[in-house]
């Protein structure tokens, strides 16, 4: 039996400038099988603004889908 692996990343998926600029991220399962590296699962898409030097916010309900 093979198995698989996997690694939880932290994904930016666009980025937007301009005065309050801010990032677009998710976080995704890269795996690992016998037909090579693949994406296995994607988080809902969260924004963080450049000035956010904490991370996502855990109270905000549209970010706590993605944990």
């Amino acid at each position: 039996m093979n198995w698989e692996t996997g690694e939880i990343i932290y994904a930016i998926v666009e980025e937007k400038w301009g005065i309050f600029p801010k990032e677009t991220a998710q976080f995704q399962i890269l795996a690992l099988g016998q037909e090579g590296e693949y994406v296995a699962a994607k988080s809902a898409k969260f924004d963080l603004e450049k000035f956010n030097t904490t991370g996502p916010n855990k109270k905000n309900k549209k970010t706590q889908s993605c944990f």
